[in-house]
């Protein structure tokens, strides 16, 4: 089964571009295509818009897991995910 997994960004004013996040989240050993970003800054994906372009794509499972920008550009992900899905 593909699990795909929501980065929800709680502090999206000092995260990177959401572009760019999917690409990023390789480096913290996630699947770039099973991953969507959301936040609730204007201009970026709701987490309800992230989970439905994962299902889009085929996911069996959606976990939702929480992404805190760190300085230098790091992204800090929760040890443990909540699942929405499957």
């Amino acid at each position: 089964m593909n699990t795909g997994t929501v980065l929800y960004i709680t502090d999206a004013k000092h995260a990177p571009d959401p572009v760019e996040l999917p690409a990023r989240a390789a480096a913290l050993g996630f699947d770039p295509h099973w991953v969507a970003v959301a936040g609730s800054a204007p201009g970026w994906p709701t987490p309800q818009d992230a989970m439905l372009s994962l299902a889009e794509r085929g996911a069996h499972r959606i976990e939702f897991r929480a992404a805190h920008p760190e300085p230098a550009g790091k992204i800090r992900v929760s040890a443990h995910g909540y699942r929405m899905l499957g």
